[in-house]
């Protein structure tokens, strides 16, 4: 996770232990809404390798599962199993849970991610959901989540659409933004013509937003891009060099610097 360092708070100690308790506080609380299992070594190193979701099972018996969206699928159990599959590139979905499958050698497996939370015992994850894995005729049960960067948690300002740069002077309403909040599964900001806001789900490398809420008339490039391939979309996300890339639908980049304090 990016460290925020306020300038004030390296001339003076009282107002730099202040931003020491603030970052804790806020630290603190990603903690107890599940968000901060990236802490977990293990889990970290998967995130850094590019993997979007881990799940683990004991059901019929033990058995793991790491998929990396764009790339692979490993499934693992305690007899020996070793399937590597190619995930397919979307997915199903309803109110209740997400389907997700990967084929090796002409065999399909299917991840299913319950949206609700896993009440297992033995899984000290809170941010983990029921999931099951069907291989080969059977059916195997545990617990699921999806990796993400903490990174994201703070607000960033448009920098660049694909290789032109974005200065606030060119917007007479204010640059472009968004502040996303990983506490309540939230994104706030501004396209350049009005503000919005919608809830969001991380799922690995990729960002699904909600409808965003705003009434532009899309007479903005920004705005446009936002409304037509962010809103109510599943919008692949990386960094680069401390910034942040939306990589959207119609191959259009946009890229976030962090706002200056």
């Amino acid at each position: 996770m990016r460290k925020y360092i306020y300038f004030f708070c390296l001339l003076y100690p009282l107002i730099n232990y202040s931003c020491q308790e603030s970052r804790l506080q806020n630290k603190k609380q990603l903690s107890q809404n599940g968000k901060t299992y990236l802490n977990d070594s293990i889990l970290k190193q998967s995130q850094q390798k590019g993997i979007d979701f881990i799940a683990s099972g004991n059901l019929p018996q033990k058995w793991n599962i790491d998929i990396d969206f764009d790339n692979e699928c490993l499934f693992e159990n305690e007899e020996g199993l070793n399937i590597k599959a190619k995930p397919n590139a979307t997915f199903k979905s309803d109110a209740t849970k997400e389907v997700y499958t990967a084929v090796s050698s002409n065999k399909e497996i299917e991840l299913t991610v319950y949206k609700e939370k896993c009440n297992y015992k033995k899984d000290k994850r809170s941010n983990a959901f029921i999931t099951k894995v069907f291989y080969n005729g059977v059916n195997y049960e545990g617990c699921g989540q999806f990796l993400f960067d903490e990174r994201l948690h703070q607000t960033w300002v448009l920098d660049y659409i694909d290789n032109e740069q974005q200065f606030a002077l060119n917007y007479t309403k204010g640059i472009p933004y968004f502040k996303i909040d990983l506490i309540k599964n939230k994104i706030t900001g501004f396209d350049g013509s009005n503000s919005l806001s919608t809830i969001i789900e991380v799922k690995g490398n990729r960002i699904l937003f909600g409808r965003l809420t705003n009434t532009s008339d899309n007479s903005l490039q920004s705005a446009a891009l936002i409304n037509q391939f962010v809103s109510n979309h599943l919008v692949d996300y990386f960094f680069r060099e401390d910034k942040l890339v939306f990589q959207l639908a119609n191959d259009t980049r946009l890229t976030f610097k962090l706002k200056e304090n």
